[in-house]
């Protein structure tokens, strides 16, 4: 009996600790919510968008430097197909390992570590003697490549204040944006070049050696230490940050009261199993939709209008009018997501592509096909942004938001790989217009789900 009462009166000191480091972690989140924009966030935002150019540069010019590699003779198309899949496969599993090595060792410390081997990996590919050594730097490059969109988005989630993080987080995706048009540029000057390949390659792993050395000035998140029982550092962080807005002349942070700090939003992430599942089933939803829709209409573009009788060079505009959407859908992610509530908005922008797919489809003039296919592609990239980049990290608990996203990321880049295999014989079969059916029908079930299960983020505080 005595001994069964202490056990009981241990588990009771036990819960009301959890209970109290429960209350006092939320309350540091409040007050980073309750927190000004500062040149903290102006820099932390800068140093993730770098890491995001860099790394959006160094997976587009996988195109450019395949055709390279053919043209010196380097290898031949089975080489090029085995680097194909040596990066999809590293994109995969180094988001889900950096996820989950960064929700057990930190935020601000994996962010290093994945920024050296981007850097390091990167170089040694740029240098590699034979095929083979290729192949197997480059694979630990995307190794890193794939950690670090769950890296960055997810350090950003857990700083920028609540009432302004959907555009925080959009802005920093409209400037990721810029990896793309990027890589083009970088390839038509550098490919050409004798040893172009390798120039290509080292190029970014040069721009991470700068920004491995700037993320020493990045602290480690807060939240993340409270929840991992390290309150005191967290709140020390909190401070330094408090202090900096009162030096700059910033407006003082609204101290949370005893009542706040106790109380939850009925929408916050649970630790319940059940709560998560169906979180994770959600983000899954919206990745696979999101890329399903960029990597089965966006990116085949170009072939549909050379299959539909159209020569290269009316191909090539019609891509280039349509694809220009992009960062308009960006823009409009940047201008609308602390305006409105996301889940409806991701409901809204999924349905919207579809229709106006549906309109793109049934066009007959070359002016209805590229302003309808350029709306399209607006409302896709709309989606895409409101959802991957802003809702989903806000669907999870501190303790496994990145090891969440790193498992999203992996089932959405397995969609991705397989995505090939279902849209060549669909076109073949049924034209463009089954495989925007497809597409719709995708993007209509990731909606329902959203609809049913989805929580609302809109300006509700991280756990």
């Amino acid at each position: 009996m005595t001994r069964k009462a202490v056990v009981l009166g241990d588990e009771g000191g036990e819960n009301t600790q959890n209970t109290q480091n429960t209350e006092q972690a939320r309350a540091i989140g409040a007050r980073l919510d309750a927190l000004p924009v500062t040149s903290f966030h102006h820099l932390l935002a800068f140093v993730i968008a770098a890491g995001l150019i860099v790394d959006s540069v160094d997976i587009a010019i996988s195109a450019s430097i395949a055709g390279a590699l053919l043209h010196t003779g380097f290898t031949d198309m089975n080489g090029v197909a085995a680097l194909a899949m040596a990066t999809t496969l590293g994109l995969g599993l180094g988001g889900l390992a950096m996820g989950v090595l960064a929700d057990r060792f930190g935020r601000a410390t994996m962010m290093r570590y994945n920024m050296a081997i981007i850097a390091i990996c990167g170089l040694g590919a740029a240098l590699a003697a034979t095929f083979e050594q290729l192949l197997a730097w480059r694979g630990l490059t995307a190794f890193a490549l794939g950690g670090e969109t769950i890296l960055a988005y997810g350090m950003l989630t857990e700083f920028m204040p609540a009432r302004l993080r959907g555009r925080w987080l959009a802005w920093v995706a409209l400037l990721a944006s810029v990896g793309l048009p990027l890589s083009m540029a970088m390839a038509y000057w550098i490919a050409p070049l004798e040893h172009g390949w390798r120039w290509l390659l080292a190029a970014p792993a040069l721009a991470a050696m700068f920004i491995f050395v700037l993320r020493f000035v990045l602290p480690e998140s807060p939240l993340w230490l409270a929840a991992r029982a390290r309150l005191a550092a967290a709140r020390k962080i909190v401070e330094q940050l408090e202090r900096g807005a009162a030096a700059a002349g910033k407006k003082a942070p609204i101290a949370p009261s005893p009542a706040s700090e106790g109380r939850a939003s009925p929408d916050a992430a649970p630790d319940r199993s059940r709560g998560f599942i169906s979180r994770f089933v959600v983000a899954s939803a919206i990745h696979v939709g999101a890329m399903t829709a960029m990597f089965g209409f966006v990116s085949w573009l170009p072939a549909f209008f050379v299959s539909a009788g159209r020569d290269v060079a009316d191909s090539a505009l019609f891509s280039a009018v349509m694809t220009a959407g992009a960062p308009f859908g960006a823009a409009a992610a940047l201008w609308l997501s602390d305006q409105f509530e996301r889940k409806w908005m991701l409901i809204a922008g999924a349905l919207g592509a579809c229709a106006l797919g549906a309109g793109y489809a049934a066009a007959a003039s070359d002016q209805m096909i590229m302003g309808l296919g350029f709306l399209t592609v607006v409302a896709i990239y709309f989606f895409a942004t409101v959802g991957m980049f802003t809702y989903v990290p806000e669907l999870f608990a501190t303790r496994v938001r990145l090891r969440a996203l790193g498992g999203v990321s992996a089932v959405a880049r397995g969609a991705a790989f397989l995505l090939p295999l279902l849209i060549a014989p669909l076109f073949a079969a049924a034209g463009q217009a089954g495989v925007i059916a497809f597409v719709a029908s995708v993007l209509a079930a990731q909606a329902l789900l959203v609809w049913s299960f989805g929580p609302r983020t809109k300006a509700r505080p991280l756990l």
